[in-house]
């Protein structure tokens, strides 16, 4: 279930989502940090509720957290703690995909795809 902002979708929050997935092992959470920051809630949490749940993850980045209407940045250069992010995914012991999110310039955004993906990397080392 990938989750989307609140008042996007029902399953905005984590504890919806594990009511809605509770004695369904094929079912699994999409977190999406972004859509969590932009809703208020803290993504690190977030991934701790998620626990043992979680098979993909969204980064993305925005300038403002808890404003519906905040703006998409590149990866790094807004307000996701993603250091934090890192070490509790390595915590859980997350081996699933992190898909990379630059909805501020879907056209042409390559180059800020590259620059999310050494970011990480970086982090990581």
């Amino acid at each position: 279930m990938h989750e989307h902002a609140r008042g996007k979708s029902r399953y905005w929050h984590p504890d919806s989502v594990l009511v809605a997935i509770k004695g369904r092992p094929n079912l699994g959470a999409c977190g999406d940090l972004g859509h969590w920051a932009r809703s208020g809630l803290d993504p690190v949490e977030c991934l701790k509720i998620l626990e043992g749940h979680l098979v993909g993850i969204h980064a993305k980045d925005l300038d403002e957290a808890g404003n519906m209407d905040a703006q998409d940045v590149k990866v790094g250069t807004g307000v996701i703690d993603y250091d934090a992010i890192l070490k509790e995914l390595d915590r859980q012991d997350y081996t699933g995909p992190i898909y990379i999110e630059c909805e501020h310039d879907w056209e042409n955004n390559l180059g800020d795809v590259k620059y999310a993906v050494k970011y990480l990397r970086e982090l990581t080392n």
